[in-house]
């Protein structure tokens, strides 16, 4: 059967094939625009609703970071791309 990479059921998967100290990031596009804008509340909703904890909006990255267990999400991300700095953050 066919799974709706935005829906429940898809999150509930990658929930369950994570450890418990796994992090995810989930690219959902500029927090700005109207479309990418809408999706961020839903998915947030749903990643909660699949059992992941600590879900944050990182918005320099397009998207979410989560935890599958209930420690602290972390997760490096490069933000070379966007400031040509060279950093990286934690979250």
């Amino acid at each position: 059967s066919r799974t709706d990479i935005y829906g429940l059921d898809f999150y509930t998967d990658l929930r369950r094939v994570l450890t418990n100290d796994g992090s995810l990031f989930h690219y959902i596009g500029n927090p700005d625009s109207k479309e990418s804008g809408r999706l961020y509340r839903g998915i947030a909703t749903r990643l909660q609703e699949a059992g992941f904890s600590n879900v944050k909006k990182v918005s320099k990255a397009f998207g979410l970071v989560a935890s599958a267990g209930k420690q602290k999400t972390r997760i490096r991300i490069d933000t070379t791309l966007n400031n040509n700095d060279g950093d990286s953050e934690e979250y």
